[in-house]
């Protein structure tokens, strides 16, 4: 059996290793939504990175904006590759506001990917590199564009088929609304009802003064 000191001595042996290996990112912005990041490495050939885009100075608690993220793999202690801000977009079907992100690169040793140049290279810990740069992306401002969020999450979660319909109540909640042409069904018990605010539609059936559904952006049925 081995002493405690001894893994003690293995695992420090281990870190130490581990801490030879670097990643380093340069981020430039390409256009409103696009950025090259230009990666550089001691890693081994066919290491495979994580890259993505984060709003910068986020909380734990905030709903994540930003970019789910892409793989890139390594070749001649280099990687290269160019993020589409308008892709792999999270919240899904949102926009990126403009602002700061954090570009951010991760090796995670335990990706099925990287399981084998982690063993070899003694690596058990992710390596990280972030960098930031400014987008214009959709223009809107990050306030903005987390209330918009907070919205849209609110009403998947509260607003259900059947519920009252109160218009007072929701615009005061998710302002106001702009009727649109309804392509199927009768226009005179049924009103699709569109909230520029929170880029949402509701169905709302008049005569029941119910809500029969909603519909993310503009819906005309």
């Amino acid at each position: 059996m081995k002493s405690a000191l001894f893994l003690g001595l293995l695992a420090v042996a281990s870190m130490a290793h581990a801490a030879t290996y670097t990643l380093k990112v340069k981020a430039t912005a390409k256009s409103a939504y696009q950025v090259q990041a230009d990666i550089t490495t001691n890693l081994p050939d066919g290491a495979s990175l994580s890259v993505n885009l984060g709003l910068a100075n986020q909380k734990p608690s905030d709903a994540f904006i930003g970019t789910d993220f892409q793989t890139v793999l390594v070749k001649g202690g280099r990687a290269s590759i160019l993020i589409d801000g308008t892709k792999r977009v999270m919240p899904v079907g949102s926009k990126l506001p403009a602002g700061t992100y954090d570009v951010e690169v991760s090796f995670y040793p335990n990706w099925e990917a990287n399981r084998a140049v982690a063993s070899r290279l003694g690596l058990q810990a992710p390596l990280e590199a972030v960098t930031q740069v400014r987008l214009g992306a959709s223009g809107q401002s990050v306030s903005a564009a987390q209330n918009k969020i907070e919205l849209q999450r609110w009403v998947r979660l509260n607003v259900n088929s059947g519920d009252r319909w109160d218009s007072a109540y929701y615009v005061a909640k998710l302002g106001p609304y702009t009727p649109l042409q309804l392509e199927s069904g009768n226009p005179r018990v049924l009103k699709m009802l569109y909230f520029p605010k929170i880029d949402m539609t509701f169905m709302v059936n008049v005569v029941k003064n119910e809500i029969v559904v909603w519909r993310s952006g503009k819906a005309n049925r």
